[in-house]
């Protein structure tokens, strides 16, 4: 596949382009809930309103997203369907769950991620000074919309904002009236809340990978030619590490249990780069801090530059080479649909380098000594 610049463009989203709609959920007229912004950055996610923009609507598998809070303001609790990982930007982010908010509490401060599972009525709240970012990533397409607990659908009916079954919302304030055909979404029965499992705070704690608890290890076949030095750190599923988790503890993911997607901390260091490579999924890679130039082809011949919080859809099967343009090392995630295991494809030229350093692939994907394979 050749990827021309007009399409590279077209699939990098620069942090100046996420744009928020401060009227995408039920609850935004709760006292302490507004301004709230939610952004939709590839795909709708979980939106309620028409007014929200979307940057890049075409399906991945996953939807991500962001919320955008001020210090004091609450996102109030609700339900998913489908798993939604948190990945702290900015700010500090107090996460609680159960109906009420009951069940327990857990801090998450810049750099961690917090996977979070599906059936669990969770909310959290901006504490640190300034405005905060919680990024978002919602497996599946379709993630079904969600469900709020029953005292925050009173309390946003009592502002006038109601929720249609099939998760539209109706501004009776406005004069905005039900349509025809339509039903008002009723609470959640309590007979169902009470058979919703019950977490505790050392279940949470095992869900999320702290900044200062990611363990990187080079863990792609060109991790260790002349130029190409990186590092992979698993989060959620295996993806695109090359590094076998039955012989290196540090490549077994935090969290095994399929969520739809793989996440993986991807760092770069100064000077260095990966690829090229492709994959047979399309992929994003999300750029969190340092400047990396997403080349693609390969020839190279066409490049997107990006920064910290840019965002890159990548199609199936592009070549494409990450550099670090920078004097310091960069740091990226990247997320790939599904939650099977990928085998990154490295150019002919790069297996030819590894070879004469000694690595090959063996017969699962995973790097290993070119002797044992050709004896």
């Amino acid at each position: 596949m050749h990827i021309t610049q007009a399409i590279a463009d077209a699939r990098h989203i620069k942090r100046a382009d996420y744009k928020p709609c401060t009227e995408a959920f039920l609850d935004t007229r709760i006292p302490g809930s507004f301004p709230k912004e939610n952004y939709s950055i590839i795909g709708p996610g979980v939106a309620q309103s028409d007014k929200q923009p979307v940057n890049l609507s075409e399906p991945h598998g996953f939807n991500l997203g962001a919320a955008g809070l001020t210090e004091g303001l609450t996102n109030n609790l609700h339900l998913h369907f489908t798993s939604e990982t948190f990945m702290c930007f900015s700010g500090g982010w107090l996460l609680r769950w159960g109906a009420q908010g009951e069940q327990g509490n857990l801090q998450l401060n810049i750099g961690d991620i917090g996977c979070i599972p599906p059936w669990m009525f969770r909310g959290f709240s901006q504490n640190a000074a300034g405005h905060g970012m919680l990024m978002a990533v919602l497996g599946g397409d379709d993630t079904g919309g969600i469900l709020w607990s029953p005292h925050i659908l009173k309390a946003a009916n009592d502002t006038g904002l109601y929720l249609t079954e099939d998760n539209v919302l109706i501004d009776q304030a406005a004069g905005e009236r039900l349509p025809e055909g339509k039903q008002y979404l009723n609470p959640v029965p309590q007979r169902l809340i009470d058979t919703l499992k019950v977490r505790t705070v050392d279940d949470m704690r095992s869900a999320v990978l702290r900044y200062d608890e990611r363990q990187f290890s080079p863990a792609l076949l060109d991790s260790h030619l002349d130029g190409h030095f990186s590092e992979i750190a698993p989060v959620i599923g295996f993806g695109v590490s090359q590094c076998n988790p039955a012989i290196y503890a540090d490549a077994m993911p935090k969290t095994v249990i399929p969520q739809g997607f793989t996440m993986e901390w991807l760092r770069i260091g100064a000077g260095q780069a990966v690829g090229p490579f492709h994959l047979e999924c399309k992929w994003v890679l999300m750029n969190y801090e340092g400047t990396l130039t997403v080349q693609y082809n390969l020839e190279q011949d066409v490049a997107v530059h990006t920064h910290d919080w840019d965002t890159v859809s990548i199609q199936a099967g592009a070549w494409v080479t990450l550099c670090n343009d920078g004097s310091q090392a960069a740091q990226a995630l990247l997320i790939c649909p599904n939650s099977d295991r990928k085998r990154p494809v490295f150019a002919p030229s790069i297996v030819q380098l590894a070879s004469k350093i000694g690595l090959a692939l063996d017969a699962n994907g995973y790097v290993c000594p070119a002797q044992v394979i050709h004896g």
